[in-house]
């Protein structure tokens, strides 16, 4: 039952009316402390059951086509309702399943056989997935604008669309923030991981010379790429990718908001001949 991701309240209701194994006049709390004892005694404890007996099943899943990370989190995600254990860290994207560390070997020319000192250093390479979406998604998202919680009816967001809710959402976005180094508390802290990211994703654009984007976000099945210039660079990514709102003076966006005061010109100099 560990293996299908129940947990010890769970496993103690069902092994009392299922099977009998526990009195019918056990208590709630008795009924759980008594299958969380038992799974200390056999597998040392909830973290090390889920991560012997659950991993292995996810990883099972992972292999199957058709099946994404998103779809294996949405089964198991009551799971992490204790806010614990090995499957409440890889829904934060702290934990990796095997595919991760043969992508990360396949990569580096590692052989998956080498002792774990020699692939754990590449292990920062893995695009780690928050309740099953990878994180370079969750930072696209931020980076084009896209709307992430539900605040009126008649624009849709990722919050409903993946039925994860508003506070899902912002604890999701609060975990971004750490892996950034962002202060959570600060008040300005979504701007600044917005600028962050769209500060990354400028240098890398203009190093490449060219970006790929959508026209229009709702059909994502048209994607056009673009050339640009040092003229107008700007103009171009602020507008087709980044599309932060109520923005009509590009080059003072990124001037001043990502790139604290260098010119457009500086910026396009200092980045393009790296």
């Amino acid at each position: 039952m560990t293996a299908m991701g129940l947990l010890s309240g769970d496993i103690g209701l069902y092994m009392q009316e299922e099977y009998g194994m526990i009195d019918g006049d056990v208590s709630s709390k008795r009924r759980t402390r008594i299958v969380q004892h038992r799974i200390y005694e056999d597998l040392g404890g909830s973290y090390q059951a889920q991560e012997e007996l659950l991993k292995p099943v996810m990883e099972y899943l992972d292999e199957l086509s058709g099946i994404t990370r998103f779809d294996i989190y949405t089964f198991f995600k009551n799971t992490e309702a204790s806010n614990y254990g090995w499957f409440y860290e890889w829904s934060y994207g702290k934990k990796y399943l095997i595919n991760d560390v043969k992508q990360v070997c396949e990569k580096y020319e590692i052989d998956p056989e080498a002792d774990w000192d020699v692939i754990e250093p590449y292990l920062d390479e893995i695009d780690p997935n928050i309740k099953g979406i990878a994180l370079s998604q969750w930072e696209e998202w931020i980076i084009t604008g896209r709307k992430l919680t539900k605040r009126k009816p008649d624009k849709p967001s990722v919050a409903e669309e993946y039925m994860l809710g508003n506070t899902m959402v912002w604890r999701i976005l609060n975990e971004i923030k750490d892996i950034h180094g962002i202060p959570r508390g600060d008040v300005s802290s979504w701007h600044k991981l917005v600028h962050k990211l769209q500060r990354e994703r400028s240098i890398e654009i203009i190093k490449k010379g060219y970006f790929e984007y959508f026209p229009d976000p709702k059909n994502l099945e048209i994607r056009e790429r673009v050339e640009i210039e040092p003229w107008n660079y700007y103009v171009e990514i602020g507008m087709k990718l980044f599309r932060p709102p109520r923005v009509t003076n590009f080059e003072r966006y990124f001037s001043k908001n990502l790139f604290d005061g260098m010119s457009v010109q500086e910026i396009w100099e200092k980045f393009r001949s790296e």
